[in-house]
């Protein structure tokens, strides 16, 4: 995190831009938590399934694995922007105070 002078249109913009991102990456979350629960859904078919042998089903568990540590990373990033736009809210707090 840097320490810029926040000056009136900047301050605004960066805060847009910080918003936009924690905004998205929330978005990230909703969809990966969608995309989890659709790979369990598949895990279940492809084990009644017949056709499909155990190796059928440990490569959707590996799908699922690597979601969830994809979803792990996309928390790690949320929470390092969320720090990033209470800087810049708390630096544009004490612009507009001085």
């Amino acid at each position: 995190l840097g320490e810029w002078p926040m000056a009136g249109a900047d301050a605004g913009k960066q805060l847009k831009i910080k918003t936009s991102a924690v905004s998205r990456l929330m978005k990230d979350r909703v969809a990966s938590d969608r995309e989890i629960e659709g790979q369990k859904d598949r895990i279940g078919k492809v084990r009644s399934d017949p056709e499909k042998d155990e190796h059928d089903v440990a490569k959707q568990e590996e799908v699922l694995a690597e979601m969830v540590a994809g979803r792990a990373d996309e928390l790690c990033r949320l929470k390092d922007f969320a720090l990033e736009l209470d800087s810049v809210v708390e630096l544009t707090k004490a612009d507009l105070g001085s």
